[in-house]
């Protein structure tokens, strides 16, 4: 009960920056950084928390620590994603080029992205029901990292 009670509120906090970054991206035409959350890792979640909230060395910790444990295959998209951005927003692109590289090559796979009440999640697509209409992952990715660093996208589509 109180591990479920805990997940509660990790996804309310989630939901409360995504919510609060939108809001305040509103009046701009710059596209706002979506963080994507999960229902198996924790560890992911307060990775993109923290990344929402600025704090990109405590995100990068967490999802580095995340990448020690057995990942679903949306949970390693999100902690590459977690690791490419945060390592671009400290300008560190040596250290973010592999991550990017795997965030791209994962977000190609059968992924559809789900938003619900500002909380953007990932899930697999079943093959037995028509997709879902969302937004490309492969592009929200892209965008992603374009918004962290310009001269980055151009060299991973190229590979």
């Amino acid at each position: 009960m109180k591990h479920l009670l805990k997940q509660f509120g990790i996804v309310f906090i989630l939901l409360s920056i995504n919510t609060g970054m939108a809001l305040a991206n509103d009046g701009y035409n710059q596209p706002e950084t979506i963080w994507f959350s999960t229902d198996t890792s924790g560890l992911l979640n307060r990775s993109s928390m923290a990344l929402a909230g600025n704090h990109v060395n405590r995100g990068i910790r967490f999802a580095h620590k995340a990448t020690q444990k057995l990942l679903s295959p949306t949970d390693k998209l999100i902690a590459s994603h977690n690791l490419c951005v945060g390592y671009l927003s400290n300008d560190k692109t040596e250290l973010a080029t592999p991550y990017c590289a795997r965030t791209v090559e994962l977000s190609q796979g059968t992924f559809n992205i789900t938003r619900t009440r500002g909380a953007y999640r990932l899930s697999t697509i079943d093959v037995n029901n028509e997709p879902q209409t969302t937004p490309s992952l492969l592009q929200v990715v892209l965008n992603n990292i374009q918004q962290q660093n310009s001269q980055i996208q151009l060299s991973l589509l190229i590979k």
